[in-house]
């Protein structure tokens, strides 16, 4: 092994740890599970899943990933009382600070697209062709306006 090989270990091991805390969240449900904990010092999976339209098993699924991702954790082995970790208040915060300007950018982008997908959908282009217009021609519509609405939620905004 040479060193650059060393030096891509640490590098991959970093990145594999910040991917599973994101993987523990890549769900609209476990995303509400964490907003619907951060308030309370700690919950039952009743109350957990009581907003919800799942069946108590796929809340507890749902909870059971967050637990392997390590932003949930049940304080008392004696109860079905879970809360958040610090990870799990971080990811909370972070949603509820940012949720709101995400889901516009998205909007925008989405329209954007629609858009574009309109100018182009009697264009004379094979699938691929056709798709790489699309998604260069929603960007020129939308990078400048999602930059600037992601900046300012960031605080990075001039």
């Amino acid at each position: 092994m040479d060193g650059a090989d060393d030096a891509a270990g640490p590098a991959i091991e970093r990145w594999q740890a910040v991917a599973e805390l994101f993987q523990g969240v890549a769900h609209p449900v476990r995303v509400a599970i964490l907003e619907s904990l951060a308030g309370d010092a700690d919950r039952p999976l009743t109350e957990v899943g009581a907003e919800f339209d799942y069946s108590r098993s796929a809340v507890q699924k749902h909870v059971n990933t967050l637990i392997e991702a390590d932003l949930v954790y049940r304080p008392q082995d004696t109860d079905q009382h879970y809360a958040l970790t610090p990870f799990g208040k971080f990811f909370a915060a972070f949603v509820d600070q940012h949720a709101d300007t995400l889901y516009e950018a998205v909007q925008r982008t989405d329209a954007a697209e629609a858009e574009a997908k309109t100018e182009f959908e009697d264009v004379p282009l094979d699938d691929a062709t056709r798709e790489k217009a699309v998604t260069a021609r929603k960007w020129d519509r939308v990078a400048i306006e999602v930059e600037e609405l992601l900046d300012e939620a960031s605080g990075s905004g001039e």
